[in-house]
C-alpha cells in the first residue's frame, strides 16, 4: 500500500536554537513519507545559518517561508495552505516529536476512515513522570466537539490531523486559536478522536512564565489574554446559537462549564467587570440548577474584597469534586 503524505507544520517565532531541536525530531520519524513547512512568524533574528544547515542533512522536502507577524494560528494557517500532504502534524518549535509519533498515528488513520484526529500523551523536560494535562479524563473513543467545548485533553503538537486543508481553520487568536481551531474542525468533519496512551511527545519548558499560555504573569500581555479568551468563548457561543445547537444539554452544559472557569481566570487577571459578564453567561446557557446555584456563589466571591481569589477557586473546584463528582475537571489555569 502507498504511504500517505504527512505534512509537518513548523510555526517559530525568535527561536533557532529550539526550531532546529525540534525539526531534528522530525528527521528522526520511523514514518518517512514527509514534508516539512517552517513558518518564520516575523522573527527579529536570523534565521539563516539553521535553516541552511537544515537543508544540507534533511532527507525530505524543507520549505521555509517568512511572513510578518499574525500570531501562531496564522502561522499555522499559511503553512496549511501551502501543504500537500493528506495528514497534518502541527508541531511547536520548541516540542520534540517521539521517533514512533507519526507512524503509530498514521496507521489509526488509515484504517478508521470515520476519526478526524489522534493524539496520545505528552511529557515535559524527557520526564515520562511528568505528563502534561495528567489529570484530564481521557477515553479511547471521543467526540471532537464535545472534548473541546469540555477541556482541551490534548498539546497541538501531540495530535495527527486527517481534514479538507481548503477550509480555513485557524483564526487570528494569539491564546485560545488551538481550541478555536479544534471546534471549527468539530463543526466542518467527523468528529471522532481516538487517544492512545503513549507518550508521543516531548515538551520544553525551559523559561515557563515566557510561554504565551502562562503570560498572565506578564502585565503587558494580560490585555491581549483576556480579550483572547472573551473572543474565543463568545465566538463559540454565537456560533452555536446560529446553528441551534447552543438548546442542546450535552452542548450547552460544557461550554457553561468552559464560561464558568473564564470568569475565574478572567476575575484572577483583575477584570471584575468581564468576570461578571462570563459569569452572566454561564447562568444563561446552563440548564443545571446546581450551576446557577454555583454562579451565585461565583458572583459573591468575584465581588468581594478578597485578594488570593485563585486560592479560594482552588478550594471551590475542591469542593465541586467532593460532593458533585471525583472527575469533574479543573482548568490547568487555576
Amino acid at each position: 500500500m502507498e504511504k500517505h503524505l504527512v505534512s509537518v507544520i513548523i510555526p517559530t517565532y525568535n527561536n533557532p536554537k529550539q526550531l532546529k531541536r525540534a525539526v531534528m525530531s522530525v528527521f528522526n520519524q520511523k514514518y518517512k513519507k514527509l514534508e516539512i513547512i517552517i513558518i518564520d512568524d516575523g522573527s527579529s533574528v536570523d534565521y539563516s545559518s539553521v535553516i541552511a544547515e537544515l537543508e544540507t542533512i534533511t532527507a525530505f522536502p524543507l520549505y521555509y517561508f517568512k511572513k510578518e507577524n499574525e500570531g501562531p494560528g496564522l502561522a499555522r494557517q499559511f503553512g496549511l495552505n501551502r501543504a500537500s500532504g493528506v495528514f497534518f502534524q502541527y508541531l511547536d518549535s520548541d516540542d520534540e516529536l517521539l521517533s514512533h509519533k507519526i507512524e503509530n498515528q498514521v496507521k489509526i488513520l488509515e484504517k478508521r476512515k470515520e476519526v478526524v484526529m489522534v493524539y496520545g500523551l505528552t511529557m515535559v523536560n524527557h520526564n515520562e513522570n511528568h505528563i502534561h494535562r495528567a489529570k484530564n479524563k481521557k477515553k479511547e473513543n471521543d467526540n471532537l466537539m464535545i472534548s473541546v467545548l469540555e477541556v482541551r485533553k490534548w498539546h497541538t503538537s501531540s495530535c495527527l490531523w486527517r481534514y479538507d486543508k481548503h477550509k480555513s481553520c485557524w483564526s487570528n487568536l494569539f491564546n485560545g486559536e488551538d481550541v478555536l481551531h479544534d471546534f471549527t474542525i468539530a463543526l466542518q468533519e467527523n468528529q471522532d478522536v481516538v487517544f492512545v496512551p503513549d507518550i508521543v511527545l516531548n515538551i520544553n519548558i525551559e523559561n515557563e512564565a515566557n510561554r504565551l499560555s502562562n503570560a498572565g504573569a506578564d502585565i503587558t500581555k494580560r490585555k491581549r489574554l483576556i480579550e483572547n479568551g472573551l473572543s474565543l468563548n463568545f465566538s463559540m457561543y454565537n456560533i452555536l446559537k446560529e446553528k441551534k445547537l447552543i438548546k442542546e444539554k450535552l452542548i450547552a452544559e460544557p461550554l457553561a462549564e468552559r464560561f464558568y472557569h473564564a470568569a475565574m481566570k478572567t476575575s484572577i487577571y483583575g477584570d471584575k467587570k468581564n468576570s461578571l459578564k462570563l459569569i452572566k453567561m454561564t447562568y444563561k446557557i446552563s440548564f443545571s440548577k446546581i450551576k446557577k446555584m454555583e454562579c451565585f456563589v461565583l458572583y459573591c466571591i468575584v465581588i468581594s474584597p478578597i485578594k488570593n481569589k485563585r486560592k479560594v477557586f482552588q478550594l471551590v473546584y475542591k469542593l465541586r469534586r467532593r460532593f458533585l463528582s471525583s472527575d469533574l475537571h479543573q482548568f490547568r489555569f487555576v
